[in-house]
């Protein structure tokens, strides 16, 4: 409790504290019902037009939640406790949450094993429990016991003998990383689905819908998957593959709970192979020569193969120490534990750049790094020996021209960097590494998307000079690569570096949104909220709201978007940048077409557009000009739409804007169909369809596939347009866009026409229901219209005309609303 005797929200760790702190507030508060805070919390909404149901309300004091809507939380606070600070400081404690969440997500998942561990010695018994190629095996044992050494030999001569001939995974949950939270399961699956060929706009939502795609792909392969350092059972189960083809190999620190699962427990080695180990890294001849020695060394470590391996390789680097010179200084540290005494002695024996080399590359936050963002770090390119000698040294793993540090060396080296190294120090290091990461993804950034290089921050050269991405190709493979590194980076202390959090998440923006990772663009922007208010900065905070406006709406989510949007153009207006008001207009005018308030839409579009001519930003000229064109179709204006549609083109191309291009050729043929001129529409459709797919932008994918779909259903190729649509719903759901909503009620349009009323009424009621769920008003319309369609052909005419009735009501104005109402008197008339 705080000195007043409120709850203190900072106090807590995870969701679970934060509810018991709300509850405490709610008890503080006098306890009111939960009846009573929704009706105070729906007066705070009023003027969103969204009264909050009060199941909503309780859910945010019940625990076991993995997400929570901070909204709603600091509404129903405010109503609690109204004290603008108070109410952001529980805001502060929810994005710190998130903030975990986000680095959770971060994975690096493989699709092939690391490479055969050489010199492999021991554990024959284990191997063959192995190799009988149970579906399931957890390999369990302490920390430096050596399991993901022995799961990755083991899954090696498993392939020998046929395992995994179709696909090979490999992931590290991070189950006990120092520094990282345990990998989220859902993200581990979606970077295996996109390993096995799924592209990103397809990858599903939510951690069920994918743990099924990955089990579906697999079902008739031969698979292998090794998943190293897993916390426990939980984080393990959606992860494993059920084919009768398919084994997969899990490492822990933890006894298994998992029933099915076949057991083998790694203990220390036994006397004879530490020596054998001894040998093979510090040469046979001196273990041979005084055995004695040896065998008390191997003790002193307590045969734990990392450190006997860490041992070897500095005894082999020292050829001039005899064995009992390198036992006396091992038992001085004899205290610290075998593994980190092996690990305190190795440190010690590095050369002093390569020992500065070690700590700070321990304070990287992402996965795994390469040879150029070592060289920031240590501040020199020249680091192949530095590398080389931290490798041979076991202290850091190779896996092509990529590096990694075990966690123990992680904690290690973290703890001798606190001790060793200055603050300045560190942070000038780490702001080498920061400064690589930002300038390396700028350069990705511009070479994919050209036109909007004006919109991103421009940054002085780095040093060291390193080579960044030079083509397209490469660019995108970069950040195939370092997007784990990037969001690690973007995340890590954002009041710390605020400047770099604001400036990478500016910078990925496009390229996040475009190929669909949502959830990855609204973490980011939280922080930016974090990294804005740190630095006093409204602008950043304005391209923050702006952005997870731009998310929540993609997501159907229009209240919470227009919140945002509505904020960012304050934050806008009092940072002084017209221009990015004009933008934030736009987004806002977006979200007012999507809700059907067409006036207000184009009030805002008006006003874009006039910033946007007054300023000379083309690139949201031709944004804006597409979207007048979608109010002027909603409003039955179709040749209007087209000619913006047009203008919007002109200009896309113009500055470059593919993505823009895009939507524009689509809309043009849209509106080509809609005004009868169905074939020549479906060249337009392909031609965006060709943009979308070669910049990888899911949703302009999912929207060309369902414009194709329906321009084959306007031809009468019906089977045709069944495959187009079923393509587009899986795009759209990949993204989470509410134009799956759409292609649902298409859907369900021509299987009417094929005479499969049950099947069409179905595919409405799924589209009824999931318009409902965000407030999606035009497609609820439609998903009723079309149910009514079916009802009346399945024979059941009340419920075709009940259904039409409140079709009609929620069209209200629009122009669909009197085709209704003629249908409706007609019908009433035959009655």
């Amino acid at each position: 409790m705080t000195d007043l005797g409120l709850p203190d929200p900072t106090t807590a760790t995870d969701l679970d504290g934060l509810v018991t702190c709300l509850r405490l507030l709610k008890v503080w508060a006098g306890d009111p019902s939960y009846a009573v805070i929704t009706t105070r919390v729906a007066g705070l909404w009023r003027d969103r037009g969204e009264v909050p149901r009060r199941s909503t309300v309780a859910d945010c004091f019940r625990t076991g939640r993995r997400r929570m809507d901070e909204e709603l939380l600091a509404a129903v606070v405010h109503v609690l406790r109204p004290d603008a600070g108070y109410v952001e400081a529980w805001r502060s404690a929810l994005r710190a949450m998130r903030g975990d969440a986000v680095r959770a997500a971060i994975v690096a998942a493989y699709d092939d094993l690391p490479p055969d561990p050489p010199g492999f010695v021991g554990r024959a018994a284990d191997l063959a429990i192995v190799e009988a190629g149970a579906p399931l095996v957890v390999v369990h044992g302490m920390a430096g016991v050596g399991k993901t050494r022995f799961a990755v030999h083991a899954a090696h001569r498993l392939t020998r003998r046929g395992y995994g001939r179709d696909v090979r995974l490999f992931v590290d949950l991070r189950g006990f990383d120092p520094v990282a939270p345990p990998a989220d399961p859902a993200a581990v699956l979606g970077e295996f689905l996109r390993a096995l060929g799924v592209p990103g706009d397809r990858v599903p939502p939510g951690l069920e819908a994918r743990a099924a795609r990955f089990r579906d792909l697999l079902r008739g392969a031969s698979a292998l998957v090794v998943l190293d350092n897993a916390a426990d059972a939980a984080s393990v189960r959606p992860l494993l593959p059920d084919g009768p083809h398919c084994v997969a190999l899990v490492t822990t620190r933890r006894r298994p709970d998992e029933p099915a699962a076949v057991r083998v427990e790694l203990d220390a080695f036994d006397a004879a192979e530490s020596l054998d180990l001894l040998r093979r890294t510090a040469g046979g001849h001196r273990v041979d020569q005084d055995p004695e020695t040896a065998t008390r060394i191997t003790e002193l470590v307590g045969r734990l193969p990392l450190a006997l391996a860490i041992a070897g390789s500095h005894l082999r680097d020292h050829p001039d120490w005899p064995l009992v010179d390198y036992l006396e200084s091992l038992t001085g540290l004899a205290l610290e534990g075998g593994a980190r005494a092996a690990l305190a002695l190795s440190d010690r024996g590095l050369p002093a750049d390569a020992r500065a080399a070690l700590r700070l590359l321990s304070l990287h936050p992402g996965p795994d790094f390469d040879a150029h963002a070592a060289a920031a770090v240590a501040g020199s390119p020249e680091v192949g020996p530095l590398l080389a000698a931290l490798t041979a040294a076991h202290l850091v793993q190779r896996r092509g021209d990529r590096y990694g540090l075990h966690d123990l060396v992680r904690a290690y080296g973290r703890e001798r960097a606190a001790i060793e190294d200055p603050p300045s120090r560190t942070r000038a290091a780490v702001g080498r590494l920061f400064d690589r990461y930002r300038f390396a993804a700028l350069a990705a950034v511009d070479l994919l998307y050209p036109f909007e290089k004006g919109r991103r921050p421009r940054l002085a050269a780095v040093t060291p000079d390193l080579p960044t991405p030079d083509t397209v190709e490469a660019a995108r493979a970069w950040l195939d690569v370092e997007l784990p590194n990037l969001v690690a980076i973007a995340c890590h202390d954002a009041r710390r570096w605020p400047e770099h959090t604001a400036d990478l998440a500016t910078i990925l923006n496009r390229h996040l949104d475009t190929v669909g990772r949502y959830d990855t663009v609204v973490a980011l922007q939280e922080h930016v909220l974090v990294a804005g208010r740190a630095r006093g900065s409204r602008l950043d905070e304005g391209h923050a709201l702006m952005n997870l406006g731009i998310s929540a709406a993609r997501q159907g989510s229009y209240d919470r978007a227009g919140a945002y949007l509505a904020r960012a153009v304050e934050a806008y207006w009092d940072a002084g940048d017209v221009v990015a008001v004009g933008r934030a207009l736009g987004n806002l005018a977006n979200v007012h077409t999507l809700k059907g308030r067409y006036e207000e839409s184009l009030s805002c579009h008006e006003e874009a557009l006039r910033i946007a001519r007054d300023t000379g930003d083309r690139l949201s000229e031709g944004r804006v000009s597409t979207n007048v064109g979608l109010v002027s179709r909603y409003l039955g204006r179709h040749e209007d739409a087209l000619v913006h549609y047009e203008r919007s083109l002109e200009i896309t191309r113009e500055v470059g804007d593919r993505t823009g291009e895009c939507l524009a050729l689509d809309n043009i043929g849209h509106a080509h169909r809609l005004l009868g001129r169905v074939e020549e529409a479906v060249p337009l459709h392909v031609e965006a369809l060709a943009i979308a797919r070669e910049a990888g932008f899911g949703y302009g994918a999912g929207l060309a596939l369902a414009n194709l779909g329906a321009a084959q259903a306007a031809l009468g190729r019906h089977d045709e347009a069944l495959t187009y649509y079923e393509e587009a719903s899986a795009a759209l759901e990949a993204t989470g866009d509410f134009e799956r909503i759409g292609v649902l009620n298409d859907t369900g349009g021509v299987l009417l026409t094929l005479g499969r009323a049950a099947e069409a009424l179905a595919h409405h009621e799924m589209a009824l229901a999931a318009a409902d769920d965000i407030g999606e008003r035009r497609e609820a319309a439609r998903a009723l219209t079309g149910a009514g369609d079916a009802h009346a052909a399945l024979g059941a005419p009340e419920e075709a005309v009940s259904h039409w009735t409140r079709a009609r009501d929620r069209y209200a104005t629009d122009p669909e609303a009197a085709e209704l109402d003629h249908r409706l008197r007609t019908v009433r008339r035959t009655v």
